[in-house]
């Protein structure tokens, strides 16, 4: 995190009740982003420990506990205290999910690392198998 999340592949939001589940075709990427605080805060993982919450029309994911050395294999490191908040805004009619993120690291960044994107909703779109760069296609989400 957040390095997964930024890429030009398919990605799927799915109500999974007491959690969001967010998966995408990048790395066969699978996260967790909880609608509650678990009772006992997870060991650290590449990914993070991630809380999500509604805000109108957007999701918001806040992301903790992230243990990987950098944000991404050719980026700048990466430390223990970095903490990335994400926002999912869909458009009035259903077709764009705005992407924001915003990074701090009060360790390894100066000031918040922000950045931005859309993702375009296809009816056709599917997350298929990762295979590193084969098939490049245009931005697509679907909503489960």
């Amino acid at each position: 995190m957040p390095f997964a999340m930024v890429s030009p592949y398919p990605i799927e939001l799915a109500d999974g009740g007491d959690r969001i589940v967010i998966r995408a075709e990048a790395y066969d990427l699978e996260r967790v982003a909880w609608l509650e605080p678990r009772e006992t805060a997870p060991e650290p993982t590449p990914l993070g420990y991630s809380l999500a919450r509604f805000d109108g029309n957007s999701l918001i994911v806040d992301t903790t506990r992230i243990d990987y050395h950098s944000y991404g294999d050719l980026g700048p490191a990466q430390s223990d205290r970095s903490h990335v908040v994400e926002r999912f805004t869909l458009s009035e009619d259903g077709l764009t999910l705005d992407y924001d993120v915003t990074v701090t690291d009060p360790e390894i960044l100066v000031e918040p690392w922000l950045w931005g994107g859309s993702f375009i909703y296809r009816e056709d779109a599917e997350l298929k198998a990762w295979n590193c760069g084969a098939n490049l296609r245009r931005p697509s989400v679907r909503f489960v």
